[in-house]
C-alpha cells in the first residue's frame, strides 16, 4: 500500500466491510495461500490484550516467525502448518457465505465452537510481514497494532466449510424451522 493511502486509512479509523478489509490487506503487499485444509482449531483469548484468536493447524505450510531454540528473544522466519488468525477475520470470512452466516453468528457468541466445526474446512489466507515495533493496520478490526518482534500477520480471506460443519448447519436450520413451526 502506498504511504498516502496507508496514512489515510490510519488517520480515519473505521471498521471496514470484510471485502474492503480483504482489498486493503491485499494492497498492503499480502501474499495469498490457497487450499489449506484445517486439521485442528483451538480458540483462545489472550490475557495481555483480550484479543480473541484461533490457532489453526492445516494441511499446508505458511510463513511464520518462530522463537529461536537457543535464544527465545530472537524470532526466525520459517514455514509451519500451525498459525494464529484473528477471530474477526474468521467470522468475517464465514459471514460472506450465504448459508454460513448463521454459523458465524453462533461462533461470535460462543467462539469455542470453532474447535469442533472447523476441522475439515478449507481456507485461503492472506499473509503480511510486519517489522518489530512498527505500527501496522489491522483492517479487520480497524485498529493500529504493534508487535515487539518481526512477524507474519495471517488473516482468513475465504473459507469453504467441511462436511461436519455443513451437516451441523443443516441440523441447526431444521431445528430452527421446526421450532418456528411449533413442532418442537
Amino acid at each position: 500500500m502506498n504511504d498516502e493511502k496507508a496514512k489515510e486509512v490510519v488517520s480515519q479509523p473505521q471498521l471496514l466491510t470484510f471485502t474492503e478489509a480483504i482489498t486493503a490487506t491485499k494492497a498492503d503487499n499480502a501474499s495469498e495461500v490457497k487450499n489449506l485444509q484445517i486439521t485442528r482449531a483451538t480458540y483462545s483469548k489472550r490475557e495481555e490484550d483480550g484479543h480473541e484468536v484461533v490457532t489453526l493447524t492445516t494441511s499446508g505450510l505458511v510463513d511464520r516467525y518462530i522463537a529461536d531454540n537457543d535464544n527465545p528473544d530472537v524470532f526466525v522466519k520459517s514455514k509451519s502448518k500451525t498459525f494464529v488468525v484473528s477471530l474477526f477475520s474468521l467470522v468475517g470470512a464465514m459471514s460472506q457465505m450465504k448459508d454460513a452466516q448463521v454459523l458465524a453468528g453462533r461462533i461470535s457468541k460462543r467462539p469455542v465452537l470453532v474447535e469442533s466445526l472447523l476441522p475439515g474446512s478449507t481456507i485461503t489466507v492472506l499473509q503480511r510481514e510486519v517489522k518489530a515495533n512498527v505500527p501496522f493496520m489491522n483492517y479487520f478490526s480497524g485498529k493500529e497494532n504493534t508487535i515487539d518482534h518481526d512477524s507474519v500477520v495471517t488473516d482468513i480471506a475465504d473459507i469453504k466449510l467441511g462436511e461436519f460443519a455443513l451437516s451441523t448447519l443443516d441440523a441447526y436450520k431444521q431445528n430452527l424451522a421446526a421450532a418456528l413451526m411449533g413442532d418442537l
